[in-house]
């Protein structure tokens, strides 16, 4: 009796392990069609290509990293697109995830296939991607579908005002700062930002004074805007630092494309030439 059921046993895990699907990772190809149906052709990472018959009910859905899941269709994949086909004890793929980073820049250079955007990364265009970069020039603002190993884009869409990572136009923002300077800071003096956009150039932007020892200035930016930034009194001599009257890091602004208005509240420690 203990033999026969250890036999029964190891049938049925026999059985399991045979029906447990296989999934196969790779590149979409293309479709090809036939009187017995369709079949998808995956670009394996060593090079090689694999054609595998799809299954009628296929599920197939696709989602940015770290985002919700959404159904398409077959025809949606695009060339190149990573994908992870699912095959069932039957031998058909019954599902396919598709996944991607998105990734919203301005191309500094586009060339020979590849971009090279303003976060530094460079780009190698391929399928709709490249055929679409063709047409682009460099000062192009671009949204990507990349794949998240190799950075390929597969997917690209252009436009002549920033986008965001979702593919939308960035919208415009009122970013509000508002500044605390040090109570011995001099009254006639006024005070002013300067940031990488303006070349660091240290009375680039001339704020307006607000009772209670603080100043202020509004700016209209876009969405997704990263700025960079430091208060001063019109010169560079006269810039703000630390309690120990130490330089410090430059200021980073983030705009966010969710809202018409920002604000940011700063507080100055310390100018350079005065005393804390």
């Amino acid at each position: 009796m203990l033999r026969f059921v250890v036999l029964v046993l190891t049938t049925i895990s026999l059985l399991g392990a045979s029906a447990a699907p296989t999934v196969l990772l790779g590149a979409f190809a293309g479709i090809e069609t036939d009187v017995a149906g369709a079949s998808v052709s995956l670009l394996q990472s060593d090079g090689s290509s694999r054609s595998l018959r799809v299954a009628a009910d296929v599920s197939v859905r696709e989602r940015a990293i770290g985002g919700q899941w959404r159904a398409i269709g077959l025809l949606d994949l695009k060339e190149g697109e990573p994908i992870a086909a699912t095959v069932g004890p039957g031998g058909a793929v019954n599902a396919i995830d598709a996944e991607f980073t998105p990734v919203a820049t301005r191309f500094v250079l586009v060339k020979n296939d590849y971009g090279v955007g303003t976060n530094g990364s460079v780009y190698k265009l391929i399928g709709a991607a490249a055929r679409a970069g063709a047409k682009l020039t460099s000062g192009t603002y671009v949204y990507l579908r990349t794949d998240p190993q190799t950075k390929a884009a597969f997917d690209l869409v252009a436009s002549s005002v920033p986008l965001t990572e979702t593919g939308e136009r960035a919208r415009s923002v009122a970013v509000t700062l508002v500044a605390r300077v040090p109570v011995n800071t001099p009254p006639n003096d006024i005070v002013y930002i300067a940031t990488n956009a303006q070349s660091w150039t240290p009375n680039a932007l001339r704020m307006s004074p607000l009772p209670g020892n603080k100043w202020t200035l509004t700016m209209t930016l876009l969405g997704g805007t990263q700025l960079e930034y430091k208060y001063t009194r019109g010169s560079w001599p006269s810039d703000e630092r630390d309690a120990a009257g130490s330089e410090i890091t430059n200021r980073t602004l983030v705009v966010g494309n969710d809202q018409d208005v920002q604000t940011i509240d700063d507080s100055i420690v310390r100018w350079a030439d005065l005393p804390s």
